[in-house]
């Protein structure tokens, strides 16, 4: 997860999809990573965050200097801190979702019906980020000061994801 409200060094780790990140530490999570089984790129990569400090290296194992959950963990995050919100916003979420998937429904071309799943999950994750730009820019997320200080306000991996 990562929550970035500017323009820090950590993104030049992340392709379009985050997966070179997301494999990189996968890989060191697992309790037989040994570098010398990292290809070139996933060295580098791993390298590069080193000398930028998102990881450590002590006695040749990787440290993740960023949170690190269990599913269990990360479930009873979620839980704590998010259940009661989406309880109350559960009806509007559906009102919502509702409405892009009618609005889905109408507009794709039925001979491409078979997308419909596709095209709500595109929209509604298109919703998702918009009203995070509009929240961002309303002031109701934290504003930064700095380059250093926008960097990972919130980053967490959840083992085994």
């Amino acid at each position: 997860m990562l929550y970035n409200a500017g323009n820090h060094d950590i993104q030049k780790f992340f392709d379009n999809s985050g997966r070179s990140v997301r494999n990189l530490i996968s890989k060191t999570l697992s309790d037989d990573f040994k570098i010398e089984n990292l290809n070139e790129d996933e060295k580098t990569l791993l390298s590069e965050m080193i000398s930028n400090g998102w990881l450590s290296k002590k006695d040749n194992k990787i440290v993740h200097n960023f949170c690190v959950f269990t599913k269990e963990q990360d479930e009873a995050l979620f839980d704590k801190m998010f259940h009661e919100i989406y309880n109350e916003m559960q009806d509007e979420i559906y009102a919502i979702f509702t409405k892009l998937e009618k609005m889905c429904k109408d507009n794709l071309p039925k001979h491409l019906s078979y997308y419909l799943n596709y095209e709500l999950y595109m929209v509604f994750y298109n919703a998702n980020v918009m009203t995070t730009g509009f929240a961002y820019y309303d002031g109701k997320l934290y504003d930064p000061k700095d380059k250093e200080e926008c960097g990972l306000l919130t980053f967490h991996v959840t083992k085994g994801q």
